[in-house]
């Protein structure tokens, strides 16, 4: 999963604990890239595609930049806190907009025939 995770605190929980909900606290792996670009505003949802092709293409899934410590109730476990090696073939994307515009998009690796 690529979360919107824009650096707010009551957002962020909101959108992990939606995650949560769906997924469980041990869902899929997480991470969020915001962090490393800054916040984009519109072109955010557009850089999360570019980033999670590229996961699925490199094999690698990128860390959440700066991300040290966690609440200790925090609603998910498997944030990536570094970037880690991955046989990633789904992924989605969460892009949320300050004006409240809210998108998911899911991806899939195509499997190359024979």
């Amino acid at each position: 999963v690529s979360a919107a995770a824009h650096g707010g605190p009551a957002f962020d929980r909101r959108e992990a604990e939606a995650l949560a909900g769906v997924f469980g606290p041990a869902g899929p792996p997480v991470t969020a890239i915001k962090a490393m670009l800054g916040e984009t505003l519109g072109a955010a949802g557009a850089l999360q595609a570019v980033d999670l092709v590229e996961s699925m293409q490199e094999g690698v899934l990128p860390g959440i930049a700066g991300l040290e410590q966690v609440e200790t109730d925090w609603p998910l476990d498997n944030l990536v806190r570094e970037s880690r090696r991955i046989d990633l073939r789904t992924g989605l994307i969460e892009a949320v907009g300050y004006d409240g515009h809210c998108c998911a998009l899911v991806l899939s690796r195509r499997e190359e025939d024979g």
